[in-house]
């Protein structure tokens, strides 16, 4: 069973949205909030196949999205690894459950042994 954390568990919009806002903050750039995210949204598209194929670490993706979109965005030598780290902790930060998460999980694991608590 596949089961996507994404969007299901947790908010991964809402913490995106948080890392692009300490980045953009930290940036000193003044993109309109669904503008930036379309924008970094398009830049993982692009970067994605290179991840796919190993070409690059999923660390090494993260630092190249953020230094192309830094760079399309106006920012002069961005700094592709400080702005990962910007975003990563901005990002952790916003973690949080989705109302119901707690209850799907328990759903999904309701046979008996589980292990789960009532």
């Amino acid at each position: 069973m596949i089961f996507d954390l994404d969007d299901t568990l947790f908010d991964d919009t809402g913490c995106a949205q948080a890392g692009l806002h300490a980045l953009a903050a930290q940036s000193g750039l003044s993109v309109p909030p669904a503008e930036l995210f379309a924008r970094h949204a398009a830049h993982i598209r692009a970067i994605d196949p290179l991840l796919f194929r190993g070409e690059l670490t999923a660390h090494g993706a993260r630092v190249l999205r953020f230094t192309r979109l830094l760079t399309e965005l106006g920012v002069p030598d961005p700094d592709g690894e400080a702005a990962t780290v910007t975003y990563q902790g901005a990002y952790r930060a916003a973690w949080a459950p989705l109302p119901g998460a707690a209850d799907a999980l328990r759903d999904l694991c309701a046979p008996p042994g589980c292990g789960w608590p009532s």
